[in-house]
Formats: structure tokens, sequence, C-alpha cells
């Protein structure tokens, strides 16, 4: 199960030793959950802490694409504003793992 909660990367990554590390977090109501994303260079190591705070809402947009890739639509109307819901919700996810 994935910590629920609205995850956001660091803006900052520290040196240890011989690689960098970027603070990433887990927001919800009751707690602040830590994890971290490392990297050989400040940047993979944020780009690596993007990508974890993504991952919730990039598995949610994949399930829901699968979902509507299996599951035929009544009518083309309605599959087209599927479709075009996915599609933001899949541009929004990625936008926010880079």
């Amino acid at each position: 199960m994935i910590t629920q909660g609205i995850w956001k990367a660091a803006e900052i990554s520290t040196q240890i030793d011989d690689y960098y590390c970027c603070r990433v977090f887990a927001l919800s109501d009751a707690e602040i959950t830590p994890a971290n994303g490392y990297g050989s260079t400040p940047k993979e190591a944020q780009d690596n802490a993007r990508l974890i705070a993504a991952s919730p809402d990039l598995l949610k947009v994949c399930k829901g694409a699968l979902e509507a890739a299996t599951v035929k639509a009544k009518t083309y109307r309605e599959s087209a504003e599927k479709q075009a819901e996915i599609v933001a919700q899949l541009e929004a996810a990625i936008a926010n793992a880079e």
C-alpha cells in the first residue's frame, strides 16, 4: 500500500560522501512520512526525488488508463470525454515526474 497524502520533493540536495540525497515527504493529516531520492549529482537526486513524489499520481493515472482501455464506453461521446480526461491526467502526472 502506498502512503496516502500529498507527496513533495525538496528543492535542495545534500551531499553525503560521493552521492547526493534529496528528501521526499508524504504530507497527510496525521503525519509526515520521509523518503529519499539519491543520485551522483544534485540534479539527479532531485529528479529521482520528483519521480518518487509523483509515483502515487502516476499509479492512479495508469490504473485509470487501464480501466478505460478495457471497458467499452456506451457512446462515442462518452468515450471521447473519458479519453480527454485520461490524457489530461497523464500529462499532469508526467509533468510532476519531470
